[in-house]
């Protein structure tokens, strides 16, 4: 057998296996697995060494997955951040065997999947490093199909009444937005589905304005449900994109994800206990009894504005409520006033994503208010709570309201400046996460404060994204739209709002292109889809735009008129390192003259969700190489459709849930208005021609 060998020129970094670790303290490390992540790529310097940072996340098994195609038996599987010696921590490039039916057909050097043109029954890999095998991955039998369902047990149907016993209306649920974990430690991830009935707007929920409620649910990728029952959230719990915000995640380091989101007195765990009975560490939520449970009700003419709010962490794996406490990011004031209004809209509004604020361990970030009110008041919220496998702990706190726990003299001037969403990275490369929405980026600064790192005060909008795209300009562009007009002198400067798209410097807070429009700019786009530039950018209200490096944006003329691209997701689907684009149930691709379609779910009787928001009710780097899946309810909603390619890729990177940018992205994909997630490296083919692979090609071994 030959062996791997890898080229790197001097300018380019060469991640060592032997670079410095960051162990967290919080992990248990035989658990979980130790990841890299370096995204100071510069055209000039490359990679280099210093900017290496590890963290511990989710340990994960090979995800090896067999389709059947015309051409045989098409094969991807994972690639470690261990193995990968481009963007991961690996001295060496790593080759795979192949087997069939317990037979090695071939050895692949350059790449995570194979085409087998003989159908086996069943196919496992193993790599290879220094020509000694390692451990074979458990075998897997072929799908006949480049998709597979996951039988749903939709809940029954609900009548809801209002708290005179007066009988509204009576609703089915149906299927909505999804995450993901490994909740229960194989190595494998699991799907948690969020069910609706009538979810409501919060501004606009109509008359009478009583929404259904929401139910969570866990699955297993071959189908079987993990709880007993779903965690239902009940009435007290207003059911709508912008209040129901649920994160997948391993906060405490034990190997398997936790489930944790926003409760009230009502909300049951997945074996039908009230969540207040969890209460660790809070004696006044432990006293809660059943009857209070049963019989409260909050909902007014429909709207919450009032009673008790929880924040309540779950076992994923079987659905237990294992802590409850307040809260953190408070109602506050009688109907929530201080937040804008006194109906329940911009109080009720929150977004949610996972960040590593201490480059230690994950914290679950909820922010509340995110707009400037119409009452003379405005307050944003922010907490960053830990869970350490026995408490919760909302250990970082922001406050713009006086009185408030993290409000400091100055902080008011922030006010106003959240998305309908949020992202999270680690901007200036110190190994700690920031948390960006919309205008303002948050950080835990030196002080081991949580403050606010930059804001534009271009205030709110309805989408985002961020990258790393640009080779001339070190770090990550962060692109937002914007809805407001006017002037915000808040900081002490005029600045002026015009609507409009901005590309920001994502470590300074720099504007590195802004252009303003005549409207409300709901959508907008930034992805590098191979048409022009080093990357593009567009939304709903201006023309697109090209980045020839740095603060240089000239007109995309090719992505203009007819071809303007659809503005929601981004995917990588085919094989190549561009984007491609996903909008409803559809895939496009840049062919040289424009998007033309490449794959539909609608032709697999699957719907999208959200409305005009349009989205899957997943997509995430579930399994096989660094593609991703896109997963949608089918019609009658009585399954979710798990898609994935079967294109070849001759690119071998890391599995994308191992880029800690990624991660938080899939995490935060089921906030509110849902956004893509989006690697944090920069993925030019230059990045590939530099780091010189000279290895094997693709042997067969006789029949």
């Amino acid at each position: 057998m030959k062996k791997l060998l890898c080229t790197v020129l001097s300018t380019v970094l060469a991640i060592s296996s032997a670079a410095a670790l960051n162990m967290s303290a919080y992990a248990d490390s035989a658990n979980t697995q130790q990841v890299s992540y370096n995204y100071w790529y510069n055209s000039s310097t490359g990679y280099t060494d210093e900017n290496v940072h590890t963290r511990q996340m989710e340990k994960l098994d090979r995800g090896l997955i067999a389709i059947k195609t015309d051409g045989g038996v098409y094969l991807s599987w994972r690639l470690f951040d261990s193995e990968d010696n481009i963007f991961g921590s690996a001295d060496k490039n790593v080759s795979f065997n192949v087997y069939r039916d317990g037979k090695k057909i071939s050895e692949v050097a350059t790449k995570t999947n194979y085409v087998d043109s003989t159908v086996g029954t069943n196919y496992s890999v193993a790599p290879v490093i220094n020509g000694v095998e390692g451990e074979k991955c458990d075998a897997v039998t072929v799908y006949n199909n480049s998709y597979f369902d996951i039988p749903l047990s939709k809940p029954d149907d609900e009548t809801i009444y209002d708290p005179s016993g007066n009988e509204l209306a009576t609703y089915s649920f149906f299927p909505a937005d999804c995450s993901t974990g490994d909740v229960d430690g194989d190595g494998e991830y699991e799907i948690i589905v969020k069910w609706t009935s009538s979810e409501r707007d919060v501004g606009s929920p109509g008359d009478p304005a009583y929404s259904g409620t929401v139910h969570l649910a866990a699955y297993k990728l071959d189908g079987t449900k993990l709880w007993k029952n779903d965690i239902e959230l009940g009435k007290n719990v207003y059911s709508s994109a912008h209040t129901v915000q649920f994160l997948i995640y391993d906060f405490d380091g034990d190997g398997k994800s936790e489930v944790m989101c926003q409760t009230s007195l009502g909300s049951k765990d997945g074996q039908g206990k009230y969540v207040s009975n969890a209460a660790q560490t809070d004696e006044e939520i432990k006293a809660i009894t059943d009857e209070e449970n049963s019989t409260a009700d909050y909902r007014g003419y429909g709207r919450i504005t009032e009673g008790k709010e929880f924040l309540t962490v779950f076992n994923g794996e079987t659905g237990v409520a294992m802590d409850t406490i307040n809260l953190p990011t408070t109602r506050g004031s009688e109907n929530g006033v201080d937040y804008g209004d006194d109906f329940g809209n911009r109080s009720n509004r929150f977004v949610s994503d996972i960040a590593y604020l201490d480059g230690e361990k994950p914290y679950a970030i909820y922010l509340r208010g995110y707009y400037f009110g119409r009452n003379g008041k405005q307050r944003t919220s922010i907490a960053g709570i830990s869970w350490d496998g026995t408490a919760l702990s909302p250990t970082y706190r922001f406050d713009t309201q006086k009185g408030q726990e993290g409000y400091y003299d100055g902080a008011y001037q922030y006010v106003g400046n959240g998305n309908h969403n949020c992202t999270v990275a680690d901007v200036d490369n110190d190994g700690k996460d920031e948390f960006i929405t919309g205008a303002l980026c948050m950080e835990v600064n030196d002080d081991n404060e949580f403050r606010p790192k930059w804001c534009t005060y271009l205030q709110h909008g309805d989408a985002l994204h961020i990258g790393n795209y640009d080779p001339t300009h070190t770090g990550f562009e962060f692109f937002t739209v914007h809805e407001d007009s006017g002037t915000n002198s808040l900081s002490g400067n005029d600045i002026t709002l015009d609507f409009g798209m901005s590309v920001i410097d994502a470590e300074t807070g720099n504007i590195m292109f802004h252009e303003g429009a005549s409207d409300d700019t709901g959508r907008g786009v930034m992805a590098d889809v191979g048409a022009s530039g080093y990357y593009q950018i567009w939304s709903a209200k201006n023309s697109a735009r090209q980045s020839n490096g740095g603060t240089d944006f000239t007109t995309a003329t090719s992505l203009t008129g007819r071809n303007t691209p659809s503005m929601n997701f981004r995917i990588f689907w085919d094989g190549d390192l561009y984007d491609n684009l996903l909008d409803g149930a559809n895939i496009t691709d840049w062919n040289g003259r424009n998007m033309s379609n490449i794959f539909s779910a609608g032709n697999y009787d699957c719907v999208s969700i959200n409305g005009t928001k349009a989205n899957p009710s997943l997509q995430a780097d579930l399994f096989g190489d660094w593609r991703e899946e896109v997963v949608y309810p089918t019609t009658n909603g009585m399954a979710l459709r798990v898609f994935s390619t079967t294109d070849t890729t001759d690119y071998k990177i890391k599995t994308l849930m191992q880029d800690p940018v990624y991660r938080s992205g899939v995490a935060a994909e089921q906030t509110a208005y849902n956004q893509p997630p989006h690697v944090g490296f920069y993925m030019g083919k230059e990045v590939f021609d530099t780091r010189t692979l000279t290895s094997i090609a693709v042997t067969t071994q006789p029949t």
